[in-house]
């Protein structure tokens, strides 16, 4: 969900004017205030991964490819923006937000028939995961009603991933870094799709899917 935090103004009278403004018990809320200013929201979800790695050994002409490491798991992320709405249909915006991730890349020594020991079989093969993430970026969304605002966004996606990890790698071959200079962070895009709706003031609530692609490592 996301929360604003919209200007409200106050218009003060006196006199006999006074005689003429409802009380307390008889206001309500406009239904149609603006959707300018500034928002903060926390947002939750599952995410699907998919990552492909590769190893060249040139001395020895050899090309070793991963592709499909596939993960899922659950995300959370705060999220902090701004909002513009323009005439009574168009809102543009600017946000940013920083997440993790419990997901984990992970291939065993089970998924090949190489090792045939019980010990080999448990043994991990390849392990990483995302340490962070996180989003800059821009939106524009359409209003087919004074409370409801379809969007879309996208923008830089940035993080930290954790190094690739083997029980065979190291320089000992009993586990540890399989690459000694790896390259960790991530850099890449995002592109985002979304439908937010007022719930009660100041309460949004957002149901959104979002595509993310990194830049290869090194």
């Amino acid at each position: 969900f996301l929360v604003a935090g919209p200007v409200l103004g106050a218009d003060i009278r006196s006199g006999s004017q006074t005689r003429d403004l409802p009380t307390p018990a008889d206001y309500q809320e406009p239904s149609d205030r603006s959707w300018t200013g500034p928002w903060i929201g926390a947002v939750g979800g599952y995410q699907f991964g998919n990552s492909e790695l590769t190893l060249d050994a040139v001395e020895k002409s050899q090309h070793i490819g991963i592709d499909g490491l596939g993960s899922d798991g659950l995300l959370g992320e705060l999220q902090l923006g701004f909002d513009k709405q323009f005439g009574t249909n168009f809102v543009v915006g600017v946000f940013g937000g920083v997440n993790l991730n419990n997901a984990e890349f992970k291939v065993d020594a089970s998924s090949f028939n190489a090792w045939s020991t019980p010990t080999s079989q448990s043994a991990d093969l390849i392990t990483f995961e995302q340490e962070w993430g996180g989003v800059l970026g821009v939106r524009a969304g359409y209003l087919p009603s004074a409370n409801t605002l379809v969007y879309v966004a996208g923008g830089w996606a940035f993080g930290k991933m954790g190094e690739v990890k083997s029980d065979f790698g190291g320089k000992d071959g009993k586990g540890g870094n399989v690459f000694e200079d790896q390259d960790t962070d991530l850099n890449g895009w995002f592109g985002e799709v979304g439908l937010e709706t007022r719930v009660m003031n100041n309460v949004y609530f957002t149901l959104a899917g979002r595509y993310t692609d990194y830049n290869a490592l090194t």
